[in-house]
């Protein structure tokens, strides 16, 4: 939402004000009325909605009764339809942009859930190298090149 606040805010600081506090103000009480949106027709999924406000999308899902999560505010000429049916394939920037907008990975728009990133086993461990120093990146590296190599030639003499 900063971005569409810094982009109306280029023209006027009061109507980008205006505009954020609108689109706080449309989301509240989805919780006790979670169906007050209509379908996103491009997903087809009952469980993700969508409020306008102006020329903006509000995208939300339903996770249960009482929770709601909005997923993104894009504007509304961000269509991704024609991407979905497979009549034309999206650019780099218009994936980094939906990316943006919808507030997930590029890797999340592109892969299946299972095609990228470790496993569920290893998730977790993964997830702690992000808080490592350089210095114990560089080791752990180090230490997984070898696993790796160790694991390749053990199957590469196993079938030769």
């Amino acid at each position: 939402m900063r971005h569409i606040h810094d982009y109306i805010a280029q023209d006027s600081a009061l109507y980008a004000r205006r505009a954020s506090e609108e689109l706080v103000k449309k989301t509240i009480g989805l919780d006790e009325r979670p169906r007050k949106g209509r379908k996103v027709p491009e997903l087809n999924d009952d469980a993700v909605q969508e409020l306008s406000l102006y020329s903006y999308r509000i995208l939300y899902e339903i996770k249960s009764d009482k929770l709601i999560e909005v997923l993104a505010v894009i504007h509304k000429r961000q269509h991704f339809r024609h991407y979905e049916s497979g009549a034309s394939q999206p650019t780099l920037d218009a994936i980094r942009r939906l990316a943006l907008a919808l507030g997930v990975t590029t890797d999340e728009l592109i892969f299946d859930e299972d095609e990228r990133g470790p496993d569920e086993e290893l998730r977790l461990q993964f997830e702690a190298l992000t808080r490592f120093t350089p210095e114990e990146k560089k080791i752990t590296k180090a230490v997984l090149e070898s696993l790796i190599l160790k694991h390749d030639a053990n199957r590469f003499s196993a079938t030769g």
